[in-house]
């Protein structure tokens, strides 16, 4: 214990600190919500085998809460395909590996069906029902969770 460099204070921590509270209170969350998915932002910034420990410990940790194969996990990693498919083998492949724990929100695919809803709605003839059109296609594309 003492000082940080910011002068505030500092407890002593062990060496997994850290790895192990995330554990311990994801499980916890787990077995009082019995959540079976996770959503991961800004995923690219976490390190495979911190996501692969993660993810497995609630699938196959929790005890009665566990999902097992039944769980999902999405991390959302902004990229190209390449660099999503790479992030989501380096997490499963992680750790020994073995386990299909996490995939990604395909952000290109979005942009696409954004593009092509677009044009789609521009290609209606009546203006009146293009407006309203657009509108609900702008929606139902960019403001999905």
């Amino acid at each position: 214990m003492g000082l940080s460099s910011n002068c505030s204070y500092n407890p002593a921590q062990s060496a997994n600190y850290m790895r192990n509270g995330i554990r311990d209170w994801s499980i916890w969350l787990k077995k009082q919500t019995g959540v079976d998915g996770f959503r991961l932002d800004a995923a690219k910034h976490f390190e495979p085998w911190a996501t692969q420990d993660f993810l497995w410990n609630l699938a196959y940790n929790a005890v009665f809460a566990s999902g097992s194969n039944h769980m999902y996990a999405a991390g959302e990693y902004v990229g190209s395909a390449s660099e999503m498919d790479s992030w989501v083998d380096a997490v499963n492949a992680s750790n020994g590996g073995g386990y299909d724990l996490v995939g990604s929100f395909d952000f290109s695919l979005r942009s696409a069906l954004k593009t092509w809803s677009v044009r789609l709605v521009h290609s209606i003839s009546v203006p009146s029902l293009r407006a309203t059109e657009s509108a609900l296609a702008h929606r139902a594309v960019c403001e999905q969770p």
